[in-house]
């Protein structure tokens, strides 16, 4: 399913994101016609991004602090320090 949100943009944009969801952002002015033809034609490219997802598992994006440490996508970052109630830094 692809869903399509009309605003006040000039350009016609494409998005195929990690979920799968495919969004296309038209102008307002843009007919329906003119939007399934572009379908149409970006459909073989929108296939080969929705198999390539489907094929690849991205690691969740998250933050998780462990023992002190900021970490993101598996990788260390920086030292934190716990905010204590009453405003105290903790260790």
């Amino acid at each position: 399913m692809i869903k399509i949100i009309k605003k006040d943009v000039k350009n016609l944009t494409l998005k195929v994101k990690p979920n799968c969801e495919v969004i296309l952002v038209a102008p307002l002015i843009a007919s329906d016609s003119y939007i399934k033809k572009f379908l149409k034609d970006k459909s073989s490219w929108i296939e080969e991004k929705l198999d390539y997802l489907n094929l690849t598992k991205f690691p969740k994006r998250e933050l998780v602090v462990v023992e002190g440490f900021l970490l993101f996508r598996g990788k260390e970052g920086y030292r934190t320090k716990k905010l204590l109630k009453g405003g105290k830094r903790g260790g």
